[in-house]
């Protein structure tokens, strides 16, 4: 009687340069157990960039008629037992395209899956472990697919693209452009979420993932509230906010560009009349800002201060949360759209705060604080409006304020607003920071 057809896998590993001891040690592990259920075929290409790279490792493997394609990066640690999970799950799915789970390198360690939504990938906060789940986009880092899938899809399957995707024009994976075709098609990805890789670079695995789990969920929560919110104050649907937000620095870099403010005083008309800001905003403090705003408020939660000042606040994400910390938050910015919609959100929570409308008032409702809190600010002030700031702000430290701030001076395409970093600039930051005597 002969024996039955061993399946064959092809699996494709992009690699550059040399390849780390753990994604190797891991890989000879995965080897040992598997090869006995399948035939294995390895492919290996240093190609750059990876999109080319896994499309000529594709090439190759069709070649050699797998039932199988699995692509590995080495970044990535592989248990042992991926393989036969990847497969089961797969097969007892009927699914086209079978992820393990592995999670992005920095806090707080999103799951590398995506959600389409009015035409735009969004981030997935969280997934339960050990089940298998429906996924628009996954990543590739482990990634089992039929290879017919790729017969059904025209070449070249992987793709870096420039194009409208999220809240600017960018660079889409090639990872997004594959999914997002495969989808398209009618195919099915599946993700198993009892398959957990681990993510080299950070070290992220189930434990950091875990650890997460709560910040996630309530980032969520925080954001779905903004959406909800601003959909009520500008009386649009919910779904038209979403859209916004995710384009809303490309809405304001244009609008920028075609009023080409040059004067102060143009310059201050264009941030108290835009509504650009508060798409703008939203989004910058829920993508990559969020980690820095969270550690903000836990630092100030265990430090205690007797008083804040939020100065050039927006639209009052960090001065919410530091009042419902119970902290003495004082709002500061130009009598502006942003502002009007950060007191309206405030009064809406029932928090009574106090205000510092900058452009209208010389002082704020307090003489001295604790903290001074200026996130990304002065890059957006020619040198003369920095130095009135900074002069305002040292008459309202006490010998021990503490400044929290960051800056991003640069002026770019994306950010025509802002202005170049110089001696000057330089000088006033020192001031600022200076502890008083």
């Amino acid at each position: 009687m002969s024996k039955e057809r061993k399946k064959v896998i092809s699996i494709l590993i992009p690699a550059k340069g040399s390849v780390p001891v753990l994604f190797f040690k891991s890989f000879v592990n995965l080897l040992n157990r598997e090869p006995k259920n399948f035939d294995i075929n390895i492919c290996i290409n240093s190609m750059s960039p990876l999109d080319n790279s896994r499309n000529t490792l594709v090439e190759r493997a069709l070649s050699q008629n797998p039932d199988y394609i699995l692509f590995l990066d080495t970044d990535n640690i592989i248990a042992s037992n991926t393989i036969i999970g990847l497969v089961d799950s797969m097969e007892e799915n009927n699914a086209d395209i079978m992820s393990a789970l592995y999670f992005e390198k920095s806090k707080p360690y999103f799951p590398v899956i995506r959600e389409l939504r009015n035409e735009i990938f969004w981030r997935v906060d969280n997934v339960e472990l050990n089940k298998v789940i429906r996924a628009d986009v996954v990543g590739m880092g482990c990634c089992l697919i039929r290879p017919s899938v790729f017969k059904k899809l025209k070449w070249p399957w992987f793709k870096y693209n420039y194009e409208k995707q999220g809240y600017k024009e960018t660079q889409i994976g090639e990872d997004i452009y594959f999914c997002r075709n495969v989808i398209k098609s009618g195919m099915k990805i599946f993700c198993n979420t009892g398959l957990v890789v681990g993510h080299q670079g950070s070290g992220v695995d189930t434990f950091e993932y875990l650890s997460f789990y709560d910040i996630r969920k309530e980032s969520k929560i925080d954001r779905e509230d903004l959406v909800k919110d601003l959909a009520e104050y500008t009386k649009q649907p919910k779904e038209e906010i979403e859209r916004l937000v995710m384009i809303g620095q490309k809405r304001l870099r244009d609008e920028w560009n075609e009023k080409n403010p040059k004067t102060d005083e143009e310059i201050r008309k264009f941030y108290k009349e835009t509504e650009n800001y508060l798409y703008d905003l939203a989004y910058y403090h829920f993508t990559e800002k969020r980690q820095a705003d969270l550690e903000l408020v836990q630092a100030l939660k265990k430090h205690k201060p007797k008083n804040v000042l939020d100065y050039g606040a927006g639209i009052g994400i960090n001065t919410l949360m530091l009042a419902r910390e119970g902290i003495n938050v004082t709002i500061a910015d130009l009598d502006s759209k942003s502002l009007d919609f950060a007191l309206w959100r405030l009064k809406k929570n029932n928090i009574k705060n106090k205000v510092w409308k900058v452009d209208l008032e010389d002082k704020p409702p307090e003489e001295k604080y604790d903290i001074i809190v200026l996130y990304d600010i002065l890059e957006h002030l020619s040198v003369e409006e920095c130095k009135k700031a900074v002069d305002k702000l040292v008459k309202l430290k006490h010998k021990d304020t503490e400044v929290i701030m960051t800056t991003s001076f640069l002026k770019t395409k994306e950010h025509p607003m802002h202005y170049d970093l110089n001696k000057e600039y330089k000088e006033l930051i020192e001031k600022l920071l200076k502890k008083k005597e």
